[in-house]
């Protein structure tokens, strides 16, 4: 199943929060995964949708998670 890149990489996806997280939770759950990459301990979780295929959570790719999520015109 072909999947599109920016649904792999859908920052929601990547940090593992809800659509209607507020912007504190949003750079709260981006601490952790940054940190759990940082370690080599990013996990996938049963939510992750593995039909989609794997999230990337690198340290790069939570940073870039959260300026989208940062910036109100990509949020949408």
């Amino acid at each position: 199943m072909l999947v599109l890149p920016r649904i792999q990489a859908n920052p929601y996806r990547v940090l593992q929060i809800s659509v209607n997280a507020t912007l504190a939770e949003c750079r709260k759950a981006a601490t952790g995964m940054r940190r759990a990459a940082m370690l080599g301990l990013a996990k996938t979780d049963e939510a992750d949708l593995l039909c989609l295929g794997q999230a990337p959570r690198t340290e790069l790719d939570v940073r870039a998670a959260l300026g989208r999520l940062e910036n109100p015109a990509q949020r949408i």
